[in-house]
């Protein structure tokens, strides 16, 4: 999404474009002469037509959708299944600010880093539009904001970006953007415990893999996925004896 777009979306006779053209196929309204931005509001009544089972706060706040950003999001089922609780937490990966919405109901105050402008511009409307005021999103990556805080966290949560930019998926932590074994010194230094969410825990609520299934964690920093210290300890739920 372009500036130019995040910014027509915010208008108020396209705002109510969308939510006149809610529940229409999404190519009649492309067509539609009479709605303006016609491409434009399509492509958000497609997407928060999706938005009810996977993000049901941001289809009901009627929430600004990227399209990839949406793709990329974890489900809300499965952050409010993450862990972690305290006083102060640092997202590392905010991209539409799921998991910094649900850690926003664990903590006093939230964190939440997106490098690009334009998705971070968007986060912050929704994180408002959703009532998060204890939610802040700073437009940086987590290299800089590592490197130049002085903020000590409880928590540090980081969701990387799995995908190369051909759309390989990568499976090594030190492949993934940001690459979070090279982090851990700074995460250490801002006194936090790290939070990583990996693709078994993204299933939440799949058949796949049911969200009140224990998931594997290893305290190879490698390949752990789950929760692990800033130390590589891991800290998250394992398996029984002899699930596969």
């Amino acid at each position: 999404m372009t500036r130019e777009e995040f910014d027509t979306l915010c208008r108020d006779d396209v705002r109510r474009a969308v939510e006149e053209n809610l529940g229409r196929d999404p190519l009649a309204v492309a067509l539609d002469r009479r709605t303006p931005h016609a491409a434009l509001v399509a492509t958000q009544v497609k997407y928060l037509e999706r938005a009810r089972t996977k993000l049901p706060s941001y289809y009901a706040a009627r929430c600004i959708l990227p399209p990839r950003a949406f793709e990329q999001a974890s489900s809300e089922a499965c952050a409010a299944h993450k862990e972690p609780a305290g006083d102060t937490a640092l997202d590392l990966t905010c991209g539409l600010g799921v998991d910094a919405l649900a850690l926003g109901r664990r903590f006093r105050r939230v964190v939440a880093l997106e490098r690009d402008p334009v998705l971070a511009a968007v986060a912050a409307r929704n994180l408002r539009l959703l009532g998060a005021a204890n939610v802040e999103v700073v437009c940086a990556s987590a290299e800089e904001y590592l490197a130049a805080t002085t903020e000590r966290f409880d928590w540090v949560a980081a969701d990387p970006d799995r995908r190369s930019r051909t759309g390989r998926k990568l499976v090594r932590l030190e492949e993934c953007s940001p690459d979070i074994l090279r982090l851990l010194p700074a995460v250490r230094r801002i006194g936090a415990r790290l939070c990583r969410c990996s693709t078994s825990t993204k299933r939440c609520g799949s058949s796949r893999r049911p969200a009140s299934r224990p998931y594997r964690c290893t305290a190879n920093a490698r390949s752990c996925s789950s929760t692990t210290t800033a130390r590589g300890r891991c800290c998250g739920p394992r398996r029984s004896a002899g699930e596969a």
